[in-house]
């Protein structure tokens, strides 16, 4: 199977267009450092981000991306606050990296994405995962051990219901009468299936429409369980690392934020060890990463060069948990101007 990128016949074939995109996973309020009341509030926060991800759209960049996890700094609802930014924009796509597929009710979550797809015109993928916080699992009263089967029929049910034909489904979690849901979206959002484990990996090739990367590490994995499979995929390599002019003034800048983020999976029980003090011990965890334009681009490049799957890159919008808004333009503004340039750049040549 030729993929792009690839001779074939004597002739080289086009790579797809790579997109890039910011991600969103912190929508602090009330804990965000801020000089006045006003500042420290959700709907000041939240107004800030939706107001970055107009200009964004401004600067170039494709997509926007939020994540969801809950009784913390982060997203509890990525398509609510993705049709909000749909309504203030005109060419960004948006998705969710990831909602926790299993804490929803299938036909609720295709209704709901559907709608999203909808207003947006079209503009809407959805990102799912399974998560692994217990505590998640627990208040919303689901078992956590029935991830997998619970993630997999809701894939099918999804599928299912965004084909405009009626349906009933009996599987081990879920029985469905005959049903005919609506809306149905006139290009039904892609299922982008995140994870980082081999296991989920090899489930977003088997399954899904593409695959959601948290390290360029795991791309291979994908690629392979794609040929094993016989079936096509794209996949979003999504870049943990703050890119930055100088990489050591920012380790002293962001450290509050930087280990805010790690320690967050130390306190979920995701890693298991004794809190972060430094953003050095961050980085040598592999949990986080501070990177100058040209280490990022060559990084980058790379990984796009050696996995024909790519077509999208994420960077992340925020440091971590409790940086305001406003901290963030210089950086994001620094990927769009030096990075990405310089991406294209590397791609182009080596095709």
């Amino acid at each position: 199977m030729n993929v792009p990128g690839e001779i074939s016949g004597g002739m080289r074939k086009t790579r797809r267009p790579i997109r890039f995109g910011l991600a969103y996973a912190y929508l602090d309020g009330d804990r965000a450092t801020a000089a006045s009341e006003e500042r420290r509030t959700y709907e000041y926060q939240w107004g800030q981000i939706l107001e970055q991800v107009v200009w964004a759209e401004s600067l170039g960049f494709d997509s926007i991306w939020f994540s969801e996890h809950h009784f913390d700094a982060l997203c509890p609802s990525p398509m609510l606050i993705s049709a909000a930014a749909a309504a203030r924009t005109k060419t960004l796509r948006f998705s969710s990296a990831v909602m926790l597929a299993p804490l929803y009710h299938p036909v609720r979550l295709a209704e709901e994405a559907a709608m999203v797809s909808v207003l947006s015109g079209g503009r809407y993928d959805l990102g799912i995962g399974m998560g692994y916080s217990e505590l998640e699992y627990e208040a919303f009263g689901v078992n956590i051990r029935r991830r997998p089967s619970l993630f997999e029929e809701t894939v099918e049910i999804v599928r299912r219901a965004w084909s405009g034909k009626p349906f009933s489904f009996q599987g081990q979690r879920f029985q469905l009468p005959e049903i005919a849901v609506t809306p149905v979206p006139a290009s039904p959002p892609r299922i982008l299936i995140g994870g980082n484990v081999e296991a989920a990996i090899k489930r977003a090739a088997l399954i899904g429409d593409g695959f959601v990367s948290s390290k360029n590490a795991d791309l291979p994995i994908y690629e392979e369980a794609l040929r094993t499979a016989g079936r096509k995929g794209t996949a979003v390599a999504s870049q943990v690392a703050m890119i930055v002019e100088d990489p050591q003034r920012a380790a002293v800048e962001l450290k509050p934020y930087a280990l805010n983020y790690v320690n967050i999976y130390v306190e979920r029980g995701f890693v298991q060890r004794a809190q972060f003090e430094t953003v050095q011990e961050a980085i040598a965890s592999g949990l986080y990463n501070i990177w100058d334009g040209d280490f990022a681009a060559s990084e980058i490049a790379s990984a796009i060069m050696s996995n024909p799957s790519v077509d999208e890159v994420l960077f992340l919008a925020s440091s971590g948990p409790e940086e305001p808004v406003e901290n963030s333009y210089q950086r994001i503004q620094y990927i769009m101007d030096r990075v990405v340039p310089e991406i294209r750049r590397k791609v182009a040549s080596s095709m």
